[in-house]
């Protein structure tokens, strides 16, 4: 996780061998310590995440309101993985991506208005590998994707990406 430091001791003598034995239980105690919260963390976004799913189930299995229900899931979606752009598309009919819920500062509901255009999408969703791109803000080269993106949430550019195709069966 990193590295314990000390310099020079308050008195000015040297450090001994009993220090150096308490300085690395400090040290391991610190490392369970982070790794107990980390631990903690994670297993309380598996619950939340079990929570908004319970939810979207529900709601669906109830034949409520389909898009509040997958608006929702987006937005919990983006909160819970600090993204700044959330957004949901799905074939139509005729096989073209559609936008069915956006969420993020900026954005503009649109669902089912806007349609991801570029010949990459359906090679994403053919694959149902999970796909993550990064770019540095100014790159030149942010990918058509990232770049097809952006401007449904009003962002200049995006500098990570991270595409998810949501599949059912096999």
């Amino acid at each position: 996780f990193g590295n314990l430091y000390l310099t020079e001791r308050l008195d000015g003598t040297p450090f001994s061998e009993q220090d150096e034995i308490l300085l690395e239980g400090l040290a391991t105690a610190a490392g369970i310590a982070i790794e107990n919260a980390q631990l903690y963390r994670r297993a309380q976004g598996r619950q939340e995440w079990s929570q908004v799913v319970g939810e979207l189930t529900q709601t669906l299995l109830e034949r409520r309101n389909e898009s509040t229900a997958l608006a929702r899931m987006v937005k919990h979606a983006r909160e819970m993985g600090g993204a700044s752009l959330g957004l949901l598309a799905v074939q139509d009919e005729a096989g073209h991506l559609v936008v069915q819920a956006i969420e993020g500062e900026g954005t503009v509901p649109h669902a089912g208005v806007a349609q991801l255009r570029s010949p990459r999408w359906p090679i994403i969703l053919h694959e149902r590998v999970p796909l993550l791109l990064l770019a540095m803000p100014g790159d030149r080269h942010v990918g058509e994707l990232p770049a097809e993106l952006a401007p449904l949430a009003g962002l200049d550019e995006v500098a990570a990406c991270a595409l998810v195709p949501i599949t059912v069966g096999a």
